[in-house]
């Protein structure tokens, strides 16, 4: 087997910056000792240089590379001052600082689950866990979350939207970037004044390890923490054994009873209603059974419904019996034959909008994020990337580097701003309920749209350098003249 192909250091960091930062920033609880984590793992990365036949085990070395490094010195909240600046809204700093409270494994989870977009069964593969496993313990992280989001006065029909906004916010400043990419320049440039100061360290050591042993000092091999802690420490053992603070009273219905079971697939819901117009035929009635936090079983009956010009493959609705409404679930199994039953599937001519067009990555050997907006977005995007209906689903391809992301919404289902987006190498790809779908449109349909963005749509640069994105400062400028501007 073919090992993977080798990228250089920028589309390397196209690819997993944001993972790396995202998931050490919600590990660590602090910008500040993100940017170590992520320049650290990505030093590691180039040192070590493993050797890959497949992009999802580089993804999940990346993911456990993070988790075992922040494990060692993280279990807690990091100081109140620094959480309070991380994003722009005074909510959504509110959240974090919540989400930070959270047991270090739940953090993970979500971050994973909702912020990367990651099935169960992904993340159950990169954490080497059971999927049956992830998927209970992440039922219980949104628990905890559901719990903070009321307490909060966030109504859950809002959380998917304010978890997208954080989510556009999550990345390092540019001048973390940049430092980055000069420190792993100068790594792969001298490595023998590596060398030299790898062996000067070992022979220091090797002094160190003389003389304390002459001294009689019998505490040896304290290692300092791989960055600076701000967190109180706390035994592994009260980690795992933390009891869960949510209660069951506290949830809504659809919180109560997330999951369930029609024709052999798993539903799961989205806690969100949908209005009775678009309710068509009952399917069947079932009995949900679920366990609180004391390990008590409560039952409820429930009707399963139809959604209009839906498949039932895909979402259908949930009536809990006593209770007003019907909330949708969706099928994250779900895998359609063609692009064009995709679109069947969900409607999407009819429930599918879109916001603007964004590009992040690096530019002049800078990291800039930049946003696009053209009037016709709709018709540009059925015209140039949805109209070969015909096109196959791509089985064994994995989620590549986005090179355009469109924002699309399918406000019925409950996701807001979730991608839709290109890659350079000609792929179509989107996390449509829940799971990726990708599809090969071909180069030339990718660089056309790419072109058409930029030479048509007005642009405007999102601010970095404070690590997060501030749109209060720029403004859209005309479209790109130039034919050259492709991200090469």
């Amino acid at each position: 087997m073919p090992k993977q192909k080798a990228e250089t250091q920028e589309e390397l960091l196209g690819r997993y910056l944001q993972l790396v930062y995202g998931l050490a920033l919600f590990c660590t609880g602090g910008p500040v000792q993100a940017d170590a984590v992520c320049m650290k793992t990505f030093f590691d990365y180039y040192r070590q240089d493993p050797v890959f036949f497949r992009e999802e085990s580089r993804k999940s070395w990346f993911v456990r590379h993070i988790v075992r490094i922040c494990r060692k010195n993280v279990v807690g909240i990091s100081k109140e001052p620094e959480r309070k600046n991380c994003f722009c809204e005074k909510v959504e700093n509110d959240l974090f600082l919540k989400l930070c409270g959270f047991p270090y494994r739940y953090r993970v989870l979500l971050y994973l689950s909702l912020f990367s977009g990651m099935s169960c069964e992904e993340i159950g593969r990169c954490l080497h866990k059971q999927e049956g496993t992830v998927r209970s313990q992440l039922i219980q992280a949104k628990k905890r979350l559901y719990v903070v989001l009321a307490s909060l006065g966030i109504e859950m029909e809002d959380s998917s939207c304010l978890i997208s906004k954080m989510k556009d916010q999550i990345t390092p400043s540019g001048q973390s970037v940049t430092e980055l990419l000069h420190g792993l320049k100068r790594q792969q440039q001298r490595p023998s004044a590596a060398l030299r100061a790898g062996k000067i360290a070992f022979a220091s050591f090797l002094c160190l390890l003389v003389v304390t042993l002459a001294a009689g000092i019998p505490k040896l091999l304290i290692r300092p923490p791989v960055i600076p802690s701000v967190f109180p420490t706390q035994s592994s053992q009260e980690s795992s054994e933390e009891e869960d603070s949510w209660h069951w009273n506290q949830l809504g219905i659809s919180e109560q009873y997330p999951e369930v079971s029609l024709g052999g697939e798993m539903f799961i819901s989205r806690v969100h209603k949908i209005s009775i117009e678009q309710i068509g035929t009952l399917l069947s009635t079932v009995e949900m059974v679920q366990t609180d936090e004391k390990k008590r079983k409560h039952k409820i009956n429930a009707e399963l419904y139809e959604i209009k010009k839906i498949s039932t493959r895909c979402a259908i609705a949930v009536h809990y019996e006593g209770y007003d409404g019907f909330y949708v679930f969706v099928n994250p199994s779900y895998q359609p034959n063609t692009l064009g039953d995709l679109i069947e599937d969900l409607n999407l001519k009819e429930t599918m909008t879109f916001g603007n067009v964004y590009y992040s990555g690096l530019r002049d050997g800078d990291y800039v994020q930049i946003e696009y907006l053209l009037e016709n977005l709709p018709e540009i995007v059925w015209d140039m990337l949805l109209s070969t209906s015909e096109i196959p689903l791509s089985q064994d391809r994995e989620y590549g580097e986005e090179w355009l992301a469109i924002s699309i919404n399918l406000s019925d289902f409950g996701y807001e701003n979730i991608a839709l987006s290109i890659t350079k190498d000609g792929y179509l790809q989107t996390n449509l309920l829940e799971t990726g779908k990708i599809f090969y449109i071909g180069e030339e349909k990718a660089e056309a749209f790419a072109k058409y963005i930029y030479q048509h749509a007005k642009s405007r640069n999102l601010s970095l350098g404070s690590g997060t994105v501030d749109k209060s400062h720029s403004s859209y400028s005309g479209a790109e003249k130039t034919e050259s501007r492709m991200d090469s």
